[in-house]
């Protein structure tokens, strides 16, 4: 069968075709074996693994690591920091990170054990170093136990009856991202510069917030928010409100107890009852319905820092009753 010049013309172009993505393969082939593009996979370093346990400190350390970090979260989204246990392969994969950043929630202790059990771990990173703590409402606390605790940053049991969330007052999220830029210069020199740089746009950013919110909160000092779980005592006292909670040392009031906080919210004719959206609302809602309130989520486990704590500012300002 005879080949027409339109067909040969197609086979001449597919051969050239050929021959050019031939070259270019091989192109590319020796520019990776050549001195140079060795160079170039030595001048970046692999990022460095680390896990933390709350959206805040992922914030930061992707703020301030930049791509020198790979960061992961030790607690799935929506999963509850007083209950979750890490399966064994994510505690495979924690045994394996360079950094895990602790902020003193009950969630840790179980797997920080088991961590220590393995022969190889993270370095454990105590976010809440030189932070004075305050006692959870209605937990039992020994102030003479707690000093002793202070001298052990690296013990899971460091925070026990003493309020983790210390991270939704500004001015103490700034001090963990320090701890978060040292720890990383610390183990990473090199990134140091980097760092430091980054680290500086995070501070004006988080002071920025700071004077923001206080502002903002001016006109309702003196204010209660009626919560659920007792999670907002640093945020009220950074903005001079009072926090009002359900749950006694962290657990389901008692009848008696409930009576009471029903007696007060209905006094002051509270406008909503804020819950977190990692528990279960039921027994809000039904609180909820005897004082004829809402009940509206706020989160203050979730990432991007300076949006979520101005979401969680709006929210409380609209849903807040003041006595003139």
């Amino acid at each position: 069968m005879a080949i027409t010049v339109t067909e040969k013309t197609a086979m001449v172009r597919c051969e050239r075709f050929l021959f050019v993505l031939l070259l270019v393969l091989i192109s590319i082939l020796s520019w990776k074996e050549s001195p140079a593009a060795n160079a170039s996979d030595q001048s970046s370093p692999s990022p460095i693994s680390v896990f933390v346990s709350i959206g805040a400190h992922l914030d930061f350390c992707r703020q301030i690591g930049g791509n020198r970090v790979s960061v992961r979260l030790a607690l799935p989204p929506g999963k509850s920091p007083e209950t979750y246990a890490p399966s064994p392969r994510q505690i495979n994969d924690l045994s394996r990170a360079r950094l895990f950043f602790k902020v003193g929630l009950p969630f840790e202790t179980a797997f920080l054990n088991k961590l220590k059990a393995l022969p190889r771990s993270p370095d454990i990173i105590d976010t809440q170093a030189g932070i004075k703590l305050e006692p959870i409402p209605g937990a039992p606390y020994n102030r003479d136990h707690a000093k002793d605790r202070e001298r052990h940053h690296n013990s899971p049991h460091r925070h026990e009856g003493l309020d983790p969330h210390t991270w939704l007052d500004p001015e103490l999220a700034l001090q963990q991202a320090t701890t978060i830029y040292q720890s990383l210069s610390r183990i990473d020199p090199e990134g140091e510069n980097i760092y430091s740089n980054n680290y500086k746009i995070l501070e004006y950013k988080l002071k920025v917030l700071d004077e923001e919110l206080k502002n903002s909160f001016v006109p309702l000092h003196g204010g209660t928010i009626f919560v659920y779980h007792p999670a907002f005592s640093y945020f009220a006292r950074a903005f001079g409100l009072q926090q009002r909670a359900i749950e006694i040392a962290g657990k389901t009031p008692k009848a008696r107890d409930l009576a009471e906080f029903i007696k007060k919210a209905r006094a002051e004719k509270i406008a909503a009852l804020f819950v977190q959206p990692q528990f279960d609302r039921q027994s809000a809602k039904k609180i909820a319905r005897a004082l004829n309130c809402a009940v509206i989520a706020i989160d203050p486990l979730a990432a991007d820092y300076c949006a979520n704590l101005r979401h969680i500012a709006t929210t409380i300002q609209e849903n807040i009753k003041v006595e003139k």
